[in-house]
């Protein structure tokens, strides 16, 4: 008999009292497992704290334990039992769950098999009429991750058009994109200063929002006509910090 895939999972502000609740979790596990004839691994156990990138948790867990049957049934006074090991990175259901959900590892692990599977394809192309890669398995999930790990599942996605669609296909793609191109290039910036608006990026996530690089373009958009219309250097600056400090105050 095998059990797998089983999690134990608490919240909690207090790291000492929250992995204490999760030991309890264990020992009812363990205790249960063993009265019907199931032992759990200890060496496939781990430890996973997930947290804020900005708020880590201040002290270190204290060790908990997978008890063995000796230990269990002896008011746990034997000493033999190792500890659970405390890791970075655990893998649940086929998803790499990192401690502050970031998702990098399992982006890295879907790049990975997609590169493998692209080196097979090159030689499958014309036998396979289509080919469904592992990117849609916990999109949900990793999906709203950074836009820097997104962009190497573009990359990779890319890579796979160019290897199975038809020539004709990437013509008219090449075209639509040149046009494209040139829309964006000439249209697009100079609607955007005769209105003497400043153009303000697309961003995928929270982090994008918060940068400088779209905070800066929106503050800019927020203020009077007559201040980003400013030709002067000087007196544009000028203008823009008496114009935060009145709001400010």
């Amino acid at each position: 008999m095998f059990a797998d895939d089983l999690c134990s999972l608490r919240t909690g502000t207090d790291l000492a009292d929250t992995c204490r609740l999760v030991q309890r979790d264990i020992d009812a596990v363990v205790k249960s497992s063993h009265d019907n004839g199931i032992i759990l691994n200890s060496d496939k156990t781990n430890l996973l704290i997930i947290h804020s990138p900005y708020l880590r948790p201040t002290g270190s867990p204290p060790f908990m334990y997978t008890h063995s049957f000796s230990c269990l049934h002896n008011d746990f006074v034997c000493g033999n039992c190792m500890p659970i090991k405390e890791v970075d990175c655990a893998t649940y259901l086929g998803v790499k769950v990192d401690n502050n959900f970031s998702w990098s590892h399992h982006v890295d692990y879907i790049c990975d098999k997609l590169r493998l599977f692209l080196g097979k394809s090159y030689h499958l192309r014309f036998k396979v009429p289509t080919i469904e890669p592992i990117l849609g398995y916990a999109l949900d999930s990793y999906g709203l991750t950074f836009k820097t790990h997104i962009d190497k599942l573009d990359v990779l996605q890319i890579r796979f058009l160019i290897l199975l669609v038809s020539n004709k296909t990437k013509a008219n793609c090449k075209v639509k994109r040149m046009a494209q191109h040139w829309s964006t290039t000439v249209i697009v910036p100079t609607r955007l200063m005769s209105a003497g608006k400043f153009e303000v990026p697309k961003v995928n996530n929270y982090f994008g929002d918060r940068t400088l690089k779209k905070r800066l373009p929106y503050l800019l958009n927020s203020s009077p006509e007559d201040i980003h219309r400013e030709q002067e250097k000087n007196v544009f600056k000028r203008k823009l910090k008496k114009y935060f400090i009145a709001n400010l105050a």
